[in-house]
């Protein structure tokens, strides 16, 4: 994640105007500092597990941080993810990327006017075809057509900032979860910086994978030397994650290895420090019954 820093520039007593658009993915993925938001969704995001050919409904709640008036339109698109973060996060028209159930939503209201500090629920509807398996994906994206004043003294942003809420449904029953870490190592990139943890987490499953966990840096001994908690992260059936954790301990001069802890949903699995499948099974109705590593 890259710092930014405000730019403060003009005369005094004059007013210095921005306009800002970006897309967010609030607490499961931050881009945008809450300074700048017009409006926030509550869930962030949403997970459902339905059985082939039937349907839900959610709902989800919007409300205006500001002191104006916000007109606010609502447009399903697909979306993929880079890398497993925020910095990969891509929208894309609606129906036009691998498991996509954007053409499964009904959404209402498409546009609201939101008073200031006022609210406003989304009912969305969702519709799962008797041949679905595994996951499927798709997102809102919340559009305020009018601009946001925020006053700070001499300073006035105006922000216009768009919102995506990221749906996913898992098949019941038809859903594998599977992961392999591979490539882990332990490195520091230049002589004066800090050490980094890096490697990638695959998705080998038909599931959207968000994975819990951590690394650990092991020393020859088999002692712990120190250890880092895997941030949030997602990857899309056949996708991965690129891990990259800078770490800034210090470590004796010798030889380390760096040891994975994956949670696919029943409790930690450890990799022993070379290349290891994970795989999770759920029954019909989305309960845990066993997860294993699997040595390459």
């Amino acid at each position: 994640m890259r710092n930014t820093r405000a730019v403060r520039g003009g005369t005094p007593n004059s007013g210095i105007r921005y306009l800002l658009t970006a897309l967010t993915l609030g607490a499961l993925l931050s881009i945008t500092p809450a300074a700048v938001a017009s409006v926030t969704v509550s869930p962030p995001r949403s997970r459902v597990s339905l059985a082939p050919g039937s349907h839900t409904s959610l709902t989800i709640l919007v409300r205006n941080t500001t002191a104006s008036s916000l007109t606010v339109t609502v447009r399903p698109a697909d979306w993929t993810i880079d890398g497993g973060t925020a910095a990969g996060l891509r929208y894309h028209p609606p129906g036009t990327q691998d498991r996509s159930c954007t053409p499964w939503l009904e959404v209402w209201p498409r546009e609201f006017v939101l008073a200031a500090g006022g609210q406003q629920e989304i009912a969305l509807s969702i519709a799962l075809p008797e041949s679905a398996d595994g996951s499927y994906s798709s997102a809102l994206i919340l559009e305020p057509r009018t601009e946001a004043v925020h006053r700070a003294g001499n300073l006035t942003v105006r922000t216009k900032v768009n919102h995506g809420h990221l749906v996913i449904v898992d098949t019941e029953g038809r859903s594998t979860w599977a992961a392999k870490m591979e490539d882990f190592r332990l490195s520091r990139p230049d002589d004066t910086g800090s050490l980094e943890i890096a490697g990638v987490i695959r998705n080998l499953g038909n599931t959207v994978l968000r994975p819990e966990g951590s690394f650990a840096i092991v020393n020859g001994a088999g002692g712990l030397a120190g250890k880092i908690p895997m941030k949030t992260c997602l990857a899309q059936p056949g996708g991965a994650i690129h891990v990259a954790e800078e770490w800034d301990g210090l470590l004796e001069p010798g030889r380390y290895r760096v040891v994975g802890t994956i949670d696919l949903g029943g409790g930690p699995l450890t990799s022993a420090g070379h290349q290891e499948f994970f795989v999770a099974k759920f029954d019909p109705s989305g309960n845990h019954l066993w997860s294993h590593r699997f040595d390459n």
